[in-house]
């Protein structure tokens, strides 16, 4: 049980936390995680998962929106397609946009990167058509 704990702390209550400490206070989170680049690289992974959590709902919103309002926006929806390829082309399209802002956030500063990270997952997840 205590290894489950651990593995849940490590894995999506910290990195949900930098994430709140991110967006709400800035600074202190600036003076305490802009470090070299290795310590970015795996704040950044860490903060891989709850990114991909938090955007896959707004993009799965968002693409059940979209295509009454333009119909051939995208190839694969859920009229024609069914649940589970819609889900899958979501996903894949959120995961690549998650993947493209962790390569650019590991080049710039942690906070930039972090603000790219989630602004790429939400516009692949989006306009990918996979």
């Amino acid at each position: 049980m205590q290894q489950i704990r651990s593995c849940w702390h490590f894995l999506l209550a910290e990195p949900f936390r930098l994430i709140f400490s991110y967006l709400f206070q800035p600074t202190a989170f600036k003076s305490k995680f802009e470090t070299d680049l290795i310590h970015r690289l795996l704040l950044i992974l860490r903060i891989c998962l709850p990114v991909f959590l938090c955007m896959y709902p707004i993009v799965l919103l968002v693409r059940l929106i979209l295509p009454p309002l333009f119909p051939g926006l995208y190839v694969y929806t859920l009229a024609n397609s069914g649940i589970r390829r819609f889900l899958f082309d979501t996903a894949w399209a959120t995961a690549l946009g998650t993947t493209g802002g962790i390569l650019g956030a590991v080049t710039i500063s942690t906070s930039l990167g972090i603000t790219l990270c989630i602004s790429v997952s939400l516009l692949s997840g989006i306009t990918v058509d996979t």
